[in-house]
Parts: C-alpha cells; sequence; structure tokens
C-alpha cells in the first residue's frame, strides 16, 4: 500500500507529541501558500464497524487546522490550544483511503483563530470541521512549530 501521494512530507513527529506520533502519521504539503495534510486510513485507526473512527478524524481536524494556522502565520509558538472544534461527518473511510484536507483560516485576531476544512478520502467529502483556536503570546523562547512546519516543506522543495 502507498502511504501517500506524490508531493507529501511525512513530518517526523514523535519530537512534538508522544500521542501525535502514536496515533497520526501525518503528511503534509503546501499548495498556493496553504498547508494541506493527509494520512492513510489503516485498520489501526478504524472502529469495530471496520470504517475510520469519529476520534481519528477528529484527531487529524485538530491538528491541521491548528498546523495550517502556525504554517500560514508566524505566532512563535509551540501550538494553538483548541477552544473548539465541530465536526460533521459526511461518508466513512475505509482502511487503504488517503485522507486529506486543506485548512483554512477565515480570520485571525490577536488571541483567535478561526479556520475550517473540508476533509475528503480518495476524493470523495467525509467531514467537514471548524474550529476556533487560542493564539498565546508570542515566545521567542518557545520552539516555533509554524517555523518547523516551513522548513520541514522547505527542505523537501531543496531535496
Amino acid at each position: 500500500m502507498q502511504e501517500a501521494p506524490a508531493g507529501f512530507v511525512r513530518l517526523p513527529m514523535a519530537g512534538l507529541s508522544d500521542f501525535t506520533a502514536r496515533t497520526l502519521p501525518l503528511h503534509v504539503r503546501s499548495e498556493d501558500g496553504h498547508l494541506v495534510g493527509g494520512f492513510r486510513v489503516t485498520p489501526e485507526h478504524c472502529n469495530p464497524a471496520g470504517t475510520c473512527h469519529g476520534g481519528m478524524i477528529a484527531t487529524f481536524c485538530d491538528i491541521l487546522l491548528a498546523f495550517a494556522g502556525m504554517f500560514e502565520n508566524r505566532f512563535e509558538a509551540m501550538i494553538l490550544p483548541t477552544i473548539s472544534l465541530s465536526i460533521d461527518y459526511l461518508a466513512p473511510a475505509r482502511p487503504g483511503g488517503w485522507m486529506q484536507a486543506t485548512g483554512e483560516i477565515l480570520k485571525t485576531t490577536r488571541s483567535l483563530m478561526f479556520a475550517q476544512g473540508l476533509v475528503r478520502t480518495d476524493g470523495t467529502p467525509s467531514a467537514r470541521v471548524n474550529g476556533v483556536f487560542r493564539i498565546p503570546r508570542p515566545d521567542a523562547e518557545a520552539f516555533d512549530t509554524g517555523a518547523w512546519l516551513r522548513d520541514q516543506l522547505g527542505s523537501a522543495d531543496r531535496d
């Protein structure tokens, strides 16, 4: 089974979060200045009905929207804490399917970021998501996830 379509870079998540590293093999690419993320659905991501678990889809959406905001903006932050996340599940995703979405940043204020995305599995809409995230005060000493993401994709462009 192919891990990711051409053009995607697998993020080395182990340094960011043990939960994320164990749960989500996240692949990303830049498209028109926006972050596109995706992962291959495996049996480990599925519920007893054999489809991708809603909690897995929620985890993917939560990480993708926050990463998209940090990728597009210079927040100088490690994370954007989630204030709210709303998901509508539209269709099941089965093992082997490629799930991907583009994080669309709708608005940022001094302290909040509003984002949305449409999740597709092999081109079929499978979920839509809206999220609100808190923007922490910039901390030049903190790990800058946005800079890290831009570097990961810049490194891929140089390879």
